[in-house]
């Protein structure tokens, strides 16, 4: 289908193998798209030093029973996207995207002060000042 996928560094590490095994067992080329709640939790929660998915639970008061059992991560992570979702309404919390990859900026700290860098790097270079 064309469902969207949400999952936690879903970038970094799920992805290839949904891709990888859909080629080998469906003979199919996966595209539908994803959200990665660890890239949004970067960009919309930089207060905390650590964005793991259970530090999310916890910032979130959402329960860790379970925690690294498949199902249980699925549906911690869900709630932590519902919740994500609160944070990107709010327009106090506005996040700038990258006009050249579509990924999202966030304020970084240089010897020259403080300025916009695009979350995708080193794959994407572009900054802005602020």
């Amino acid at each position: 289908g064309d469902e969207i996928l949400v999952g936690h560094n879903i970038n970094t590490f799920d992805m290839k193998f949904i891709q990888r095994d859909a080629e080998k067992y469906f003979d199919k080329v996966f595209g539908n798209d994803y959200i990665d709640t660890l890239v949004l939790a970067r960009a919309y929660l930089p207060e905390l030093s650590h964005h793991t998915l259970s530090d999310l639970a916890r910032y979130y008061h959402i329960s860790t029973k379970g925690a690294h059992r498949a199902l249980n991560d699925c549906k911690m992570n869900q709630r932590i996207f519902e919740s994500l979702k609160e944070e990107m309404e709010d327009p106090a919390k506005a996040v700038k995207k990258c006009p050249k990859c579509g990924n999202l900026l966030k304020k970084r700290n240089g010897k020259f002060g403080e300025f916009y860098g695009c979350m995708s790097y080193p794959d994407c270079k572009y900054t802005e000042n602020i």
